[in-house]
């Protein structure tokens, strides 16, 4: 309660809410005053941002868990948003899943002075961000790279820290089915808007090496909610729920399917790979069903609509898989085998303290037969490694996979159905980008990063339920 914070800003929280004429006035001088100067001055959006902040600031402290359901929402733009150049779209998109985070621990640090941490991870994970503000920023600056560009990268890889908030209000089974409702129900706009591109990619192509232009991005979410769909469905009661869960998971596994990325394919048949011994007989059956309906009735689909498409689409899948087997023949992962070799010369240079954030550095890329200028590594240790150095790297990635082994031990602990599923997807996701981020930075992408807070969410979740119900049989 607001009347119970020991701290100097509760008289800035806690107002009467009573406004005079005069106080009205005055503010409304203000505002006129400040549109005036903004208007001069031509910085008309950061005024607005200004003004859009207050009731977001209001809304964050008093109804948090609203504005997380905003957030799962807010998906549809936020991840399709992942062009380099910056606009005013980008700001806007940036500021407004950034600012319930800063707000959020603001309050809880500073304001309510609550502890936040729960255990080591936690630890871990806040020393790594704290780590990069203090350090890395100066590393950095040093290094010639524009302050802009680092906190942009810098406030995208802090999303991770969403968990927190959505530990802190989301461990009951009825606000977590509301979460991931509308998280799916944004996972299917996503998809949409993926077959839609891709429908544009077939119509113009003659040949099956054109299928390389595939759209290739928000593949984290889709592998992440395509699993956890086919997860739930074994795990909820009612029919509606069911089709809900199976629908959503064939709409984001064939959203999957067409950004051609291998190692996301291969990741999920692993995921389904595991899940399949906390399944009974007969509910691997239905699986194993599940699986055919949903390919022959996307073969089915091609040869419908696109006939003259589809012996395309399966000549390419064949030839993306037989190049997986050439090993270092494949062009593109010689390319990468290039790549990786010029960034561990760089981490050599500086492997305590990095290169910083968006650190770029050249390469010769045999895809193109000329020198590429990279920020990005296609491998998300040595990228990581690259920039923040070798010891917070290592802290970074033991945090979340010790979240990854508590998941998989509550998974094989709990009794609730319910919350078991949720410690299943939990870890399974975790593994999927610990698996992939070999050949992507796959925990720094904006889906990744969502995906991995609602992952230890999802544990967190499960850990509490499991603890409650030990006291509950050690009270009997």
């Amino acid at each position: 309660m607001i009347e119970q914070l020991d701290s100097p800003l509760k008289r800035i929280v806690n107002f009467s809410g009573k406004v005079s004429i005069l106080t009205f006035v005055i503010t409304a001088l203000l505002v006129f005053g400040l549109i005036v100067i903004a208007t001069a001055l031509h910085i008309e959006l950061y005024l607005f941002l200004a003004v859009i902040s207050l009731p977001i600031l209001w809304t964050t402290i008093f109804y948090p868990r609203t504005w997380i359901y905003f957030i799962a929402l807010g998906f549809t733009v936020f991840f399709q948003t992942q062009d380099t150049k910056v606009n005013a779209f980008h700001i806007l998109v940036g500021f407004f899943y950034n600012t319930f985070l800063m707000v959020w621990f603001i309050n809880k640090l500073f304001i309510k002075r609550q502890q936040i941490t729960k255990n080591i991870m936690d630890k871990f994970l806040l020393f790594f961000f704290a780590a990069l503000l203090c350090c890395n920023f100066v590393i950095a600056f040093l290094n010639g790279i524009q302050p802009f560009d680092w906190f942009r990268e810098f406030l995208l890889h802090s999303l991770i820290l969403y968990y927190f908030p959505i530990r802190e209000y989301f461990y009951e089974e009825k606000h977590f089915c509301r979460l991931l409702f509308l998280v799916g129900i944004s996972t299917a706009v996503i998809s949409g808007i993926q077959f839609y591109g891709y429908y544009k990619i077939l119509k113009d192509i003659t040949y099956a090496f054109q299928m390389g232009g595939s759209i290739r991005k928000n593949q984290e979410l889709y592998a992440a909610v395509g699993f956890c769909g086919i997860a739930f469905f074994f795990c909820l009661r009612t029919f509606k729920a069911k089709l809900y869960s199976i629908v959503i998971s064939g709409l984001a596994i064939g959203a999957l399917i067409t950004t051609l990325s291998r190692a996301y394919w291969v990741s999920l048949m692993g995921m389904i790979a595991i899940l399949i011994p906390y399944l009974k007989i007969k509910q691997t059956l239905q699986l194993f069903i599940a699986f055919i309906i949903l390919f022959s009735g996307s073969m089915l689909f091609l040869q419908e609509f696109m006939p003259d498409k589809a012996d395309l689409f399966q000549k390419y899948i064949g030839k993306r898989l037989m190049s997986t087997s050439q090993g270092k023949q494949d062009i593109s992962i010689r390319s990468r085998l290039y790549e990786y070799e010029k960034a561990i010369q760089h981490i050599k240079e500086s492997p305590i303290l990095g290169q910083g954030h968006r650190y770029e550095f050249s390469f010769f890329n045999p895809i193109s037969q000329e020198t590429s200028k990279t920020s990005f590594i296609h491998n998300g240790y040595i990228n990581l490694a690259l920039k923040t150095g070798i010891p917070l790297t290592v802290i970074f990635y033991l945090a979340l996979l010790l979240y990854l082994i508590k998941g998989f031990l509550i998974s094989v602990r709990t009794k609730s159905k319910f919350y078991q599923t949720l410690a299943i997807c939990g870890y399974l996701s975790l593994f999927m980008l610990f698996a992939t981020n070999f050949v992507t930075s796959s925990f720094f992408f904006r889906d990744g990063t969502m995906v991995t807070a609602l992952s230890i969410a999802m544990i967190s979740a499960a850990e509490k339920y499991n603890t409650q119900e030990k006291l509950m049989l050690q009270a009997v």
